[in-house]
């Protein structure tokens, strides 16, 4: 019975070969399933020792098929024979969970087919930048708001170390292959509660700007790849992307790449007292496509809307920017930008004490690092 069972299984699987091998969702879904199976035959391996059957209650002619017979009996409920112990049900689970797999990818592409119309995979050469509505309302010239974003993105004079861009992090391929002084420890840790309770020890290297070694990975370790209750060994450090050294801001100085800050003890990221870049907790992810993200941040922060002040979009209801009616005229007003999850992302790095700036650097300094402008 139980190996018809597994014969069904492999039928089942064969009836969608092509569908589930021409979809990346499809190929991750049947790796499960294969992991699946090979737990049920193992499973089925391991309690084979523990079938026992009473031959004395069946002393007639041999059967044709003594196994089938056998297994009959015993699910019949007839004495003598020996329950194997989690066999079948750990089988049945193997069975039901594929069978919900299968049908949630056929039922799952055909309403996305239906319900939402989502047109063929195909290069997104072929698909349009999702743009505000209203993006004309604050960009006269897009080739050239696009050639400034270029260039503020590499520029670093955004930071306050005139070191540090938006680019040291996403330079590579839009993301950060830097491998020494890219740990941080488990800075966002969380008690039961849910209260924050960061964990300052570097598990891995045992202190900051260490160079990582291939050896070091994976920081969870299995003894069994297949089984996630076999823990070797796990740390909550991240590799992520360095940034700058801990200090507070003090003042800028028009047309100095560098500005004028004071060095902050760090109690974290410092080698025998002499401070070092900090490193963010959490990795920067790759900027290429990004803008096709609905939100942006590991977190999604980074709202679809943009309020023209932080990432959070409508959830802060304080946000405003200042509109010169006359240039003698100003007053606050509220503005919404929608397809905007890069926007509302890239306001926060360029203010991050972790990432780019001293603590307390405002946009108006940044702006004032650049000089006046004559209009």
């Amino acid at each position: 019975m139980e190996i018809l069972r597994i014969v069904s299984l492999g039928l089942l699987f064969a009836t969608f070969p092509m569908f589930l091998l021409l979809t990346c969702k499809g190929r991750f879904l049947l790796k499960s399933m294969v992991v699946e199976i090979k737990h049920g035959i193992r499973s089925l391996l391991k309690n084979l020792k523990l079938w026992s059957f009473n031959d004395r209650e069946s002393r007639g002619a041999p059967s044709k098929f003594p196994v089938d017979t056998k297994l009959q009996r015993w699910e019949s409920g007839e004495s003598g024979y020996v329950k194997p112990n989690g066999v079948v049900s750990k089988l049945s689970r193997t069975i039901t969970i594929a069978v919900s797999i299968v049908a949630a990818v056929i039922a799952g592409n055909t309403v996305s087919g239906q319900v939402t119309g989502l047109p063929p995979l195909a290069s997104l050469k072929t698909v349009s930048v999702p743009e505000p509505d209203n993006l004309g309302d604050f960009v006269k010239d897009k080739v050239a708001a696009i050639k400034l974003g270029k260039a503020l993105f590499w520029d670093m004079q955004v930071g306050s170390d005139g070191l540090t861009s938006c680019a040291t992090c996403h330079f590579h391929a839009g993301a950060d292959s830097r491998s020494k002084n890219q740990i941080s420890p488990g800075l966002m840790r969380l008690n039961a509660d849910r209260t924050e309770n960061p964990d300052t020890v570097f598990n891995v290297g045992g202190r900051p700007n260490y160079q990582l070694k291939p050896e070091d990975f994976p920081f969870h370790k299995l003894s069994n790849p297949n089984d996630p209750t076999t823990v070797v060994s796990d740390r909550n450090d991240i590799t992520s992307s360095q940034g700058v050294i801990n200090t507070k801001f003090l003042d800028v100085i028009p047309g100095n790449a560098e500005d004028q800050v004071r060095l902050k003890p760090d109690p974290v990221f410092n080698v025998g007292g002499i401070n070092v870049r900090r490193v963010e907790p959490r990795n920067a992810p790759t900027t290429i496509n990004a803008v096709f993200n609905f939100r942006n941040f590991w977190d999604g922060r980074a709202q679809n809307i943009f309020n023209g002040v932080n990432s959070f979009g409508l959830r802060d209801s304080h946000a405003s920017v200042v509109k010169a009616q006359t240039p003698n005229q100003l007053k606050f007003v509220k503005i919404s930008l929608n397809n905007s999850s890069l926007a509302s992302q890239a306001v926060d790095p360029p203010l991050s004490s972790f990432e780019e700036s001293s603590d307390g650097l405002t946009f108006q300094e940044i702006g004032d690092k650049f000089g006046s402008i004559d209009h």
